[in-house]
């Protein structure tokens, strides 16, 4: 059986432009979408306190690129 976070980083990875655009409209203008984005799983994995054993959160960190030519990190933390 396929994981709830599983199900969401999968939603937010398919549609990350979508995503964007709904919970982080500031930035729709800004970002420079031809570029794509980078998913940042194993940084993030680094970062992250959680063990194997404990419930995990369908966190989600990536890079975006900006108009003006610099890049964006963004990290979105869902409650499943």
């Amino acid at each position: 059986m396929i994981s709830k976070d599983t199900l969401w980083k999968g939603i937010i990875e398919d549609l990350v432009e979508e995503f964007i655009q709904f919970f982080f409209p500031d930035y729709i203008h800004q970002i420079d979408f031809s570029k794509g984005f980078v998913f940042l799983d194993k940084e993030l994995d680094q970062l992250s306190s959680y063990s194997a054993s404990r419930l995990r959160h369908a966190d989600k960190l990536f890079k975006a690129w900006l108009k003006e030519g610099s890049e964006q990190w963004f990290l979105v933390h869902v409650e499943v």
